[in-house]
């Protein structure tokens, strides 16, 4: 099953930036730059479900089955 856990960014006032997972509780990583930020959530989120998998929590995280969802390239 194919699950899409939404991010979103926000360049902060010293040129770094952050990425958020609302639907996460808020999980939420940075870096120095957009790509270095991606890079930290793509790990920070791997992380997270590793750790709700192990614990059993994981059938927990709300799943989504039907679209809408939008994607929004930058």
């Amino acid at each position: 099953m194919l699950s899409i856990y939404p991010a979103i960014y926000y360049r902060e006032k010293d040129n770094t930036y952050s990425a958020v997972f609302p639907d996460l509780n808020h999980l939420s990583t940075y870096g120095s730059t957009y790509q270095e930020a991606t890079e930290m959530a793509i790990d920070c989120l791997a992380g997270y479900l590793y750790e709700l998998k192990q614990s059993g929590e994981l059938s927990e995280v709300q799943h989504f089955d039907e679209e809408p969802y939008l994607s929004i390239s930058v």
